[in-house]
Order: structure tokens, then C-alpha cells, then sequence
């Protein structure tokens, strides 16, 4: 069988091929097997070697803890009220919105003659002249020639022959008849200069009518509090006045109504009306350069309902709530977790006040795993 392989070459040739592959494949499973294996240990070792990531902490720190009852308010004028004209007469003059009067000055004219300011809390509710019977409002009349320079005697309430002379030294400088008399609605009287807030008459209107609102130079804090929480507040006490954007600035209070009640729209109705009842108070900024013009008129108010002083607090994440309605802390000891009992008291801004016999100020716990 010449050019041709015998039929038993040709089954060895065939047997020789079939081990060489063999061979091959159980290298190749072998090498796989091995490398799986060595794969497989490296991924136990680097996952048994890998530490448990650290818990998150804080230190136990000795502080002051204060809860406040927050409450919205608004940002008012100081003394806010409508002028009412008592001058017979032509309104002839009026100021500008915004314009500031002093002790003096006049606030409008009457048949083109001023109405000053004067600086006091009683009205002129009647004409004044020598002889008149002493009242409170003789001395604001007193107290006001006086502060001007015009020297009307004793500050007592009794309008004698200094008093008449020092209303005629005063008339005299404004160029008006000397009578040394003083008419119903001849002067203005407020506690304090004045800013125009708005002007409602017009010139040339009856001088008896509807004039303008007034208030005093500056801002006050308004608010109508819940009548439930009345106890909360006492004039002269210490408040927090917020601003937007988390500013905050110090405020007393200045002034308690009675109550009164809420209508539809926010109305203020009378106490036995319907409505929710409501104490409007009223809070001095004891800063007024805190808060500019240009800052919202929208504010809180936080009145503090309780204090703690010097007491040992955690931030509330680290409490945890134990069987019966207890609580506990995870301490760090020496690099060792452990449960302590504690008692609580007052919660204020994120933290708690904490007590007990296993923890102590610096001591860290744990706040998170």
C-alpha cells in the first residue's frame, strides 16, 4: 500500500493525537483549577482582614440646656395710631410719609399756623390759662415749655404766672397772638418723636377730620399670643427675637393686653366674641440696629420654658431606649463598647441632659454603628 498509511499507522497516529490532547486539557483544568483556588484563598484572606468600619462618636460635655416656646410675631412701628385733627379750620399744611418731628416742630398747619409737638402721655383735653384747676396735663404742658427754653416755673401741675408768661415767650417765637392760653388741638401730644407712616388728608380738607397715622421713630416686635400660653410671658422679661435667615437678637417685653379674639380674616373682635381668644403683646428690640429696613418683617419669638445649667448632655442620637422605658448610653471604655444605664432630663436643641452613676464628662459614646 504504497502512499498511503497502513490502517494500524493510521489507528496509532490516531492514538497519538488523542493523548497529546489529552494531556493538554489536564494541564489547561489543572492551571484552572489552580488559579480559582489561589483566587478563591486570596479573596478569604483580603475579606477576613478587612476591619469592621469604626462607630461614629461623640463626648459627653458639660453645658447649659434652655427649651424655648417659639411663637410667630411681626415687626411693627413703634406706637402705631391714626391723628385726628381737634382744630377748628383749613388744613394748609401736611408733611411727607417717612418725615420725622421732633419736640416743636410742627407736625401740620392749621389756617397756616403749626401745630407742634409736644412729648408727654395725657392730651390736651381742655383749654389751659392761668387759674385753671392743676392736672396732668398742665405739667405736660410745663415739661415741654421748659425742655424748649421758655422757663414756666415749678414742673407742678399748676398753671400759674410763670406758666402764662413762658406760654407767651412760646407763642411769641412762633409768630402766633400772645394770649398765653393754650386751645384744645393747638399742640400734638405723643410719648416721642414721630414718623409719618401716611398721610390721609389733603390740603385743603377740614382740619377736624381723619389726618394721618403716626408712630414712633423705630420698630417694635407685635404678636397675638395663645391665650394658653398667657404664663409664659411678664413685662420686662427676656425674650429671643429670630430673624430670617437664623439670625437672632434680644428683645423685653414691653407691653400686655387683654385678650381679645380672633375673627375670620384676623380681625381683632370683642373678648366674648366667637374666635380664638389671643393676648396681643407687644416686645422692644434692644438692639434696633439689628434689624434693618431692609430685613422681613416676619420674625418668631422664643420665650424659654425651662433651663438647666452646667448639666452633663449628649446629642439625642446617642440615647437609646431600653425595656420598661429606660434609657441607656454605649460608652467607650479603654477601646470597649458597653451599655450604661442613665436618667433624662431636658431636651433643647439636639442634645439631652443626661444622669447616672457609669458616665462622666469626656466620656465618648456612641452615636451611630
Amino acid at each position: 500500500m504504497t502512499g498511503h498509511d497502513s490502517p494500524a499507522t493510521a489507528r496509532r497516529r490516531g492514538r497519538r493525537v488523542f493523548l497529546v490532547l489529552a494531556a493538554a486539557a489536564t494541564v489547561v483544568l489543572t492551571g484552572a483549577v489552580v488559579w480559582l483556588a489561589q483566587r478563591d484563598a486570596g479573596s478569604g484572606v483580603a475579606e477576613a482582614s478587612a476591619p469592621a468600619p469604626a462607630p461614629k462618636t461623640a463626648e459627653i460635655r458639660r453645658t447649659d440646656l434652655v427649651t424655648r416656646e417659639r411663637v410667630d410675631a411681626t415687626i411693627t412701628p413703634v406706637g402705631e395710631a391714626v391723628l385726628t385733627g381737634r382744630r377748628a379750620g383749613t388744613v394748609t399744611a401736611l408733611p411727607a410719609p417717612g418725615a420725622v418731628i421732633d419736640r416743636g416742630q410742627p407736625v401740620y398747619s392749621v389756617d397756616a399756623v403749626g401745630v407742634p409737638l409736644f412729648f408727654g402721655t395725657v392730651p390736651m383735653y381742655r383749654e389751659l390759662h392761668e387759674g385753671v384747676p392743676e392736672g396732668p396735663d398742665v405739667r405736660v404742658l410745663q415739661e415741654n415749655l421748659a425742655a424748649l427754653g421758655h422757663r414756666p416755673g415749678p414742673v407742678d401741675g399748676i398753671f400759674g404766672k410763670p406758666t402764662e408768661a413762658a406760654v407767651r415767650r412760646w407763642q411769641r417765637e412762633r409768630e402766633v397772638e400772645q394770649t398765653g392760653r393754650v386751645a384744645v388741638g393747638e399742640v400734638v401730644v405723643a410719648p416721642q418723636a414721630q414718623q409719618v407712616q401716611s398721610v390721609t388728608a389733603a390740603l385743603g380738607d377740614p382740619a377736624t377730620g381723619e389726618l394721618m397715622t403716626l408712630s414712633g421713630v423705630g420698630r417694635q416686635v407685635a404678636m397675638r399670643l395663645p391665650l394658653e400660653l398667657r404664663g409664659l410671658v411678664s413685662v420686662g422679661m427676656k425674650v429671643q427675637i429670630e430673624l430670617l435667615g437664623g439670625r437672632t437678637t434680644p428683645g423685653t417685653v414691653s407691653a400686655i393686653h387683654p385678650p381679645t379674639a380672633t375673627g375670620r380674616g384676623g380681625a381683632q373682635q370683642d373678648p366674648d366674641a366667637a374666635g380664638e381668644q389671643a393676648v396681643p403683646v407687644t416686645f422692644g428690640i434692644d438692639d434696633p440696629a439689628a434689624v434693618g429696613p431692609a430685613d422681613p418683617t416676619a420674625v418668631t419669638i422664643a420665650f424659654e420654658t425651662a433651663r438647666r445649667d452646667g448639666v452633663l448632655a449628649v446629642p439625642v442620637q446617642a440615647l437609646l431606649a431600653l425595656r420598661e422605658g429606660s434609657y441607656g448610653l454605649e460608652v467607650i471604655r479603654d477601646g470597649v463598647r458597653d451599655l450604661v444605664a442613665v436618667e433624662v432630663g431636658v431636651f433643647a436643641d439636639g442634645l439631652v441632659e443626661v444622669t447616672g452613676p457609669e458616665i462622666a464628662e469626656g466620656m465618648a459614646v456612641v452615636t451611630a454603628s
